[in-house]
């Protein structure tokens, strides 16, 4: 078969993948200070009567600080925008949000958002949840020291100020880095 051929060219973006050479990866594009780089991504689990819990996960990740950790029924752009607004207005504005290619986080009315305090995205690459490993990390974490670990009645037993803080002692699998 010639290497030009149909199946060579689905060989080499097979390959491209695995070596992670978008530059938007967290291997190619690092973090280099605190609010340079936020992850975020959703987490799902349900509560004990079997309702859905959709976590909104935001990290910061220089620092490897979770920023928030919020617990939802549903979660729709806007309302990742609000959560931004108070993320932003308590902490700063980042200088990029690394991001894989969900619906809520990819929306026209996020992008329009981060675009107003100049806030880049770095979207992952469709199938390659390793580009965005920070936020990968942090979730795997969560799910093995947190989630799988209690059970939650309801919503109102999963909010924030029960759960983040020990999630903050997780970080993103690696000792946190100073943010100074």
């Amino acid at each position: 078969m010639e290497e030009g051929g149909p199946q060579g060219a689905s060989g080499a973006a097979q390959e491209a993948r695995r070596l992670d050479v978008s530059e938007n990866g967290c291997s190619r594009f690092r973090p280099a200070y605190r609010n340079h780089i936020w992850a975020w991504d959703f987490i799902f689990d349900r509560d004990e009567r079997g309702g859905s819990l959709k976590w909104l996960t935001v990290i910061d990740e220089f620092t490897r600080e979770c920023l928030e950790l919020l617990p939802a029924r549903h979660l729709i752009s806007l309302d990742v925008i609000d959560r931004l607004i108070v993320l932003m207005n308590g902490r700063g504005v980042p200088a990029n949000i690394r991001s894989d290619n969900g619906p809520e986080l990819i929306a026209k009315a996020i992008r329009n958002w981060l675009a107003r305090p100049g806030v880049g995205t770095l979207y992952a690459e469709p199938g390659a949840p390793w580009e965005n490993g920070y936020a990968e990390a942090f979730q795997a974490r969560l799910r093995d020291e947190l989630l799988n670990a209690e059970s939650f009645a309801n919503l109102a037993e999963a909010r924030p100020s029960l759960v983040c803080g020990r999630a903050n002692t997780m970080r993103s699998g690696r000792t946190a880095r100073s943010g100074t």
